[in-house]
């Protein structure tokens, strides 16, 4: 502690010539020291700032090169889709190879394929009843509380489901199932192909771009617009409306008599057309085999709003009508199920319409 004696006697050892020179030589090494540790300390701080500012600059131009590779790749991406796009139209448009030379023969005689047009029910109805009524007691979760809702084509529609003895003649298939048994049992994504391969062999314009993966799978499906005269799956709304045919309730018949369900099919799928006919003069609507639909509405899951009409498809379709799997109060007019385009079901078949006409 400093005190009144401390400044007289350092004075005194400062005056003592045998001690001054060296304390003072101490004092003066410690200052020189103090000054270029100061010194390097500034230096390495410069050092620090210009480290800084070359590392902002180089990840600028590393951003700046990321962005213009973005760019590109976005113009490249958009070029092939174009590409891709203007392809896929081409290709839709003509026959692929695989048609046998029998139905490469065919394509000379537009209209003479293996479906015809007898086959099928016009049907011209501006609305339809679409959901269940809200006192249905075995509505599910999946129904769509009953609304009226607008249809938006004229169509003809097939009065049965899609046969074997149809599916052989064009897809080459031989599954060993009964001909006039429904179509079932087959990769989702087959149908629309079947659709297209239709409409090419009966001179009609197709109703879908599809997208093929390296292994001739369809990864994903455009609808053509509703405007294309070629076969198509039903839209779900053009679907209720064929079957119901001005019916509200969950049927349009006794059950029994109209579908084939669990209990009254002997585990069995059934051939086409053998139980009674809806008011129209389609056959097995309900029960038999589920039909895949077009994915036309989605379900809202507070309001059970109808969402309308989607042109684009990634891998996920409706199918409707219940099947023999299925009990007699499940095969219903209003009942909805998925199915995945790159899947197949048992019981899943198809029933392929036509537009005739797209309502203004």
């Amino acid at each position: 502690m400093t005190n009144r004696h401390t400044t007289p006697l350092l004075g005194a050892l400062l005056s003592s010539q045998s001690l001054a020179t060296p304390l003072r030589d101490a004092l003066g090494h410690l200052s020189t020291l103090g000054t270029q540790q100061q010194a390097r300390i500034e230096a390495l701080e410069q050092r620090c700032d210009a480290l800084k500012s070359q590392l902002d600059a180089q990840q600028a131009q590393t951003a700046l090169r990321e962005a213009l590779l973005t760019a590109k790749i976005d113009e490249h991406d958009a070029q092939l889709a174009e590409l891709f796009e203007a392809s896929q139209a081409e290709e839709a448009l003509a026959p692929r190879e695989d048609f046998s030379p029998t139905l490469r023969a065919r394509l000379a005689h537009p209209g003479q394929g293996p479906i015809r047009m007898d086959d099928f029910v016009v049907v011209d109805l501006p609305t339809t009843s679409f959901g269940a009524r809200e006192d249905d007691p075995f509505r599910s979760v999946r129904d769509l509380i009953q609304q009226v809702v607008r249809v938006p084509t004229v169509f003809a529609i097939q009065r049965t489901p899609l046969t074997w003895s149809q599916w052989c003649l064009l897809m080459d298939d031989v599954p060993g199932h009964v001909g006039d048994q429904p179509v079932r049992d087959v990769l989702v994504w087959r149908f629309l192909e079947l659709c297209n391969k239709l409409s090419v062999l009966d001179g009609l314009e197709p109703c879908y771009l599809l997208r093929y993966d390296s292994n001739d799978r369809i990864v994903s499906v455009r609808l053509n617009g509703l405007g294309a005269s070629g076969y198509r799956l039903p839209l779900e709304v053009e679907w209720e409306a064929a079957a119901r045919a001005g019916e509200t309730g969950a049927h349009y018949g006794d059950p029994d008599r109209i579908a084939w369900h669990s209990y009254n099919s002997d585990k069995q799928f059934k051939p086409v057309g053998q139980l009674q006919p809806n008011a129209l003069g389609l056959f097995d609507t309900l029960g038999n085999v589920r039909e895949v639909v077009w994915g036309s509405f989605r379900m809202d899951a507070d309001m059970f709003a109808f969402k309308g009409i989607s042109n684009e498809l990634q891998n996920t379709l409706m199918s409707r009508g219940g099947s023999r799997l299925y009990s007699s109060s499940a095969c219903r007019l209003s009942g909805r199920a998925t199915c995945k385009l790159d899947r197949r079901a048992v019981d899943l078949g198809v029933r392929l319409v036509r537009t005739l006409r797209v309502r203004e």
